[in-house]
């Protein structure tokens, strides 16, 4: 009975708990969302996007309702999506050639092209709800390094080498005090926000540069059928979370195909007798009174 009456005041503070922390994840991306806004409104000019893109060799109509913003006040290119896809460069970027000036742009035009705005913000959906576990951390800077592979390699094969690429990496890195651009906007899609992911983006542009194609499709497959195999396997787990259950509950998360193979080894684990916790545990406590 002791156990039972624990276990609820302990599901009870972990709820005060995540709940706290909710509301301070959401108060926090609120507070990131609207200085965004403002850094937009207030501290960006617009320019001509159809004369750089053409200035560059990039179709003018790659993209509709495209807006390209410069700021002096930024040391690093980034792009987001409020209510149009917006594209913010650093005002020192357009003095430089029109080759850095190219892998930049169709890098961020591919982010906009794929929906990674959109993938960064139901990421941040996620991030607010399970704020405290540290798998999702981990698969949200995952998610956030992948992406910029794909944007690396899309715009290093259109736009002509890799080596040349790279090089362009590298003098973003440089104007980002070492690939650090901590005065771009947090929350958004920047081109180098950390040293370490320039780092690692580098690493996996020179891989790209000598691996061979059918490899790469080949690993993509396995990978596949790995995380297949990983989900089966997970749904298949059943773990107890109410210390009044029954393995004869009216509902459980066992499998049915499973549950009957187990039956003939007289192992219950799916039947369908109704279960009240709540009734019980108040018999329970009328007993012991």
């Amino acid at each position: 009975m002791n156990l039972v009456v624990w276990q609820g005041r302990i599901v009870v503070g972990f709820l005060i708990v995540w709940g706290l922390g909710l509301a301070l994840s959401i108060l926090k991306r609120a507070i990131l969302c609207i200085g965004l806004v403002r850094f937009l409104k207030f501290r960006c000019h617009a320019i001509d996007h159809t004369a750089l893109l053409q200035r560059v060799g990039i179709a003018a109509d790659s993209l509709p309702n495209l807006a390209i913003l410069t700021s002096s006040e930024i040391r690093g290119p980034f792009c987001w999506q409020l209510q149009k896809p917006v594209i913010v460069l650093p005002t020192s970027l357009l003095d430089e050639d029109e080759t850095t000036l190219r892998h930049v742009l169709a890098h961020e035009l591919e982010h906009l092209r794929t929906q990674h705005p959109m993938q960064h913000f139901l990421q941040g959906v996620c991030s607010t709800l399970f704020w405290f576990h540290p798998l999702v951390w981990s698969a949200a800077r995952g998610a956030e390094l992948t992406r910029e592979f794909l944007c690396d390699e899309v715009a290093a094969r259109t736009t002509g080498k890799f080596s040349a690429y790279l090089r362009t990496l590298a003098k973003v890195a440089e104007q980002c005090n070492g690939g650090s651009c901590t005065d771009v906007p947090a929350g958004t899609l920047a081109f180098g926000n950390r040293r370490s992911a320039l780092i690692r983006r580098s690493e996996n542009l020179v891989k790209l540069a000598k691996a061979d194609p059918k490899q790469n499709r080949f690993r993509a497959v396995v990978g596949i059928g790995m995380l297949v195999l990983v989900s089966i396997f997970i749904q298949q787990i059943w773990i107890p979370t109410n210390a009044l259950a029954s393995g004869r509950s009216e509902w459980s998360p066992w499998p049915t195909w499973t549950a009957t193979a187990l039956h003939h080894f007289n192992l219950h684990v799916r039947d369908f007798e109704r279960f009240e916790d709540r009734t019980q545990l108040h018999e329970w406590i009328a007993e012991d009174n």
